[in-house]
């Protein structure tokens, strides 16, 4: 097999320069998933993730859609669903592992083995249920307990136990 001598070159807006990064290869396909680092670069904060924007692939063209305003993504096969603030889903033909890889961890958490959601549109935690947009998803078994050490419990005596734990 012939290997190519190739550069990616990652152009970062003003200011950003110092932004660690990472590139993740998946084998199973020729894309390249350009990741930040978990941890922020020095003046950087958490709450910047509520200032990102994504461009979604959909319909030919790629769309603007804030990242704050993501409230969960569904797999379904081989596509995603992206579902909105503004009650919208935009389909994507792409997995949802690769998309939970190039979200930041900050704002995004894994549920479900079909759930990816945005801590910040969580209503409430019921049992093995969480309320996002307006609907119950499913927390998995394998997930739950990562989901509530996101968490600072209040008014209560003692975090409540997985079904794991």
């Amino acid at each position: 097999m012939k290997q190519l001598n190739q550069e990616m070159v990652i152009i970062l807006p003003k200011g950003m320069e110092n932004i660690p990064v990472r590139v993740i290869h998946d084998d199973n396909t020729t894309e390249l998933t350009v990741k930040l680092v978990n941890q922020p670069a020095k003046g950087r904060t958490c709450m910047e993730s509520e200032n990102l924007h994504t461009a979604i692939y959909h319909q030919n063209r790629y769309e603007h859609v804030p990242m704050n305003e993501i409230e969960w993504i569904e797999a379904n096969g081989s596509y995603c669903h992206v579902h909105t603030v503004k009650n919208r889903k935009i389909t994507l033909s792409y997995p949802l592992r690769l998309i939970q890889d190039v979200l930041p961890e900050q704002a995004f958490i894994r549920i479900h083995r079909s759930y990816l959601i945005n801590i910040d549109h969580i209503k409430f935690i019921d049992g093995n249920c969480v309320m996002v947009g307006g609907r119950f998803l499913k927390i998995g078994k394998e997930y739950q307990k990562r989901l509530l050490d996101r968490f600072v419990f209040l008014g209560v005596r003692n975090k409540p136990k997985c079904e794991t734990e």
